[in-house]
């Protein structure tokens, strides 16, 4: 059961202005108690730890069960984010990227629930981040889950490992693995995830069967991924992919690929062995002066190793994903991102590409999944100093979609852009709630239908179009 408990300060009396949060909530889960904060009408629980610290001889092993701790632990703040080196510029302004310190022990989950008791048996929304696997923190500003768990649902973001220490695959790494496997070490930290928030979440006031699984970019093959994923079955149940592989084949590594990649970084540390790599400080490895065959950041992409994810590579085409509830799209200047938006035709003939990817992919699904599919295309520019040059950029749907606006103080957010947030916000949580993202003052969104294919554009327009 949740229970608020006062934590020494009176509280602010009705009708004063807001205060910082005082009250302390706690819940008991199967490590023991944790307080969190009470944050008005949603409860935080930050830096959650779900498995143990992945240090020493854990380093490049499946992540082990959390310690129990005695007492109370605090969950009043986030934790590190795992190891990564700074990213580059772009349209990703500060509230885009990681804040605090950076660590090997990051492995938690942040959870905002506006559950009063364990009864409540609310949805969940499992927030996977992006990064292209070497970047990225369930701590973004922009993934703050308190305006979407206001709205009904519990919301958890988490941390996974990234890069080499989250990829690495090496022939000695798989002699050790009972299964002769080696990699994917944060595809399978999201699993540990998942069967944590399995065991737990009830404790929050959550359903553990209502749970949906989202993320973008890396983390919308991540969301693929573990649509392939025997070892994730029975673990979600909807999915959101937000600028997946519709848009974007993925392409992974055989398992001999990645061990002969692994082989040439243990060379290019000068090293003999992984025991000896593993004593190796992380600060080392993700040093600035660490690059080609010694970079951690560069060629550690998810790998086939028929044990996390199938040996196919093709496995995250439509047809063989997970018949389960999808909402998926595009942002309209995807590719923006990274080169400055071109001209006005070549932005519209880039948005038609996306759709006709849409509905290509959606054709394939329809072939083979009976459950329902909302597609969209993301079109609406995010004001700033630069929104011309880059458009509706790749992740720019993120912050309405959490109803983040005020993490960026310095873009100068008009009406419009507070009504766009609140229909995304709104769409997102009732899917979330129901497999449907309609409901009450929302423009009807149609689920896709292969005789009648289209995608609902949205952002500045609400319309299907073809």
């Amino acid at each position: 059961m949740i229970a608020a408990v006062v934590a020494g300060a009176s509280l602010a009396p009705t009708g004063s202005a807001a205060a910082l949060p005082q009250p302390f909530s706690e819940v008991r889960v199967e490590g023991g108690v944790l307080s969190g904060l009470n944050e008005g009408a949603v409860q935080a629980f930050l830096g959650v730890p779900y498995a143990a610290p992945p240090l020493g001889p854990l380093r490049w092993r499946a992540p082990q069960p959390p310690a129990s701790w005695d007492g109370t632990l605090a969950a009043d703040h986030f934790s590190p984010s795992c190891m990564q080196r700074p990213g580059a510029g772009g349209p990703w302004t500060h509230e885009y990227r990681i804040p605090g310190p950076i660590s090997e022990d990051c492995l938690t989950v942040n959870i905002w629930t506006p559950a009063k008791t364990g009864r409540e048996r609310l949805a969940t929304l499992v927030w996977i981040h992006g990064g292209a696997f070497m970047s990225g923190s369930g701590s973004v500003p922009i993934y703050d889950g308190r305006t979407l768990a206001a709205s009904g649902i519990i919301v958890v973001t988490l941390n996974y490992r990234l890069g080499v220490l989250g990829f690495l695959a090496h022939p000695q790494l798989t002699a050790e693995s009972e299964r002769q496997f080696s990699g994917n070490y944060g595809l399978m930290d999201m699993n540990a995830a998942l069967q944590w928030l399995q065991r737990n979440i009830a404790a929050f006031g959550g359903d553990a069967q209502r749970v949906t699984i989202a993320g973008q970019s890396a983390g919308a093959f991540a969301v693929e991924f573990l649509e392939t994923s025997s070892v994730a079955r029975g673990l979600f149940h909807q999915v959101i992919v937000e600028s997946g592989s519709a848009g974007r084949p993925p392409s992974w590594r055989s398992l001999s690929d990645a061990e002969r990649r692994g082989a040439r970084y243990l060379q290019a540390r000068t090293l003999s062995s992984i025991d000896m790599l593993r004593q190796v400080p992380a600060s080392q490895l993700y040093a600035a002066g660490n690059d080609g065959d010694a970079a951690p950041d560069r060629n550690f992409p998810p790998i086939a190793d028929v044990v996390t994810l199938p040996r196919d590579s093709g496995a995250t085409s439509a047809g063989q994903l997970a018949d389960v509830a999808t909402l998926t799209g595009l942002n309209a200047d995807e590719n923006g991102s990274y080169v400055a938006t071109k001209s006005a035709s070549a932005r519209l003939g880039a948005s038609k590409a996306a759709r006709t990817t849409l509905l290509g992919w959606a054709r394939r699904r329809a072939a083979q999944c009976r459950t329902p599919l909302y597609l969209y295309l993301y079109d609406h520019i995010e004001p700033g100093a630069e929104s011309a040059r880059w458009g509706a950029f790749h992740s720019a749907e993120i912050p309405y979609v959490f109803g983040t606006l005020e993490a960026a103080p310095q873009r100068p957010y008009s009406t419009a852009d507070h009504e766009v947030a609140r229909r995304m916000t709104s769409f997102w949580v009732n899917f979330v709630k129901t497999g449907n993202p309609n409901g009450p003052g929302l423009p009807h969104w149609q689920t896709f239908n292969a005789a009648a294919p289209a995608v609902m554009e949205i952002g500045d327009r609400y319309v299907s179009r073809r």
